[in-house]
């Protein structure tokens, strides 16, 4: 029983860390405000359907790059929704369990 009590608060903790967005532009400043969340150790769920594709390409070039700085790692969850996370998003391995539950 305290395990899962445990469970839940960490889960509700990474919960609230992920930053989920349906991208609608690619301006530097929306850019620069997702790559600082990821910089501050929020993993993002961006979805890049509402956007060109040349403009998603754009954007995901320049968040993969944010993500391999910080020996982190970037996966295709769902067609055209992707993850960026820094090198501790799946230390303790909720953030796995929550993406799991969300898709």
């Amino acid at each position: 029983m305290c395990f899962k009590r445990k469970e839940k608060i960490i889960s509700e903790t990474t919960k609230s860390k992920v930053v989920s967005v349906y991208l609608s532009d690619t301006t530097n400043h929306t850019l620069n405000s997702l790559a600082s969340n990821l910089i501050n150790g929020h993993p993002l769920i961006i979805d890049f359907s509402k956007i060109e594709r040349e403009d998603a390409n754009r954007a995901l070039a320049f968040l993969s790059g944010v993500a391999f700085t910080l020996d982190g790692n970037v996966s295709n969850i769902k067609d055209m929704i992707f993850l960026f996370t820094d090198k501790n998003s799946f230390a303790d391995g909720t953030l796995r369990s929550y993406i799991k539950d969300l898709f």
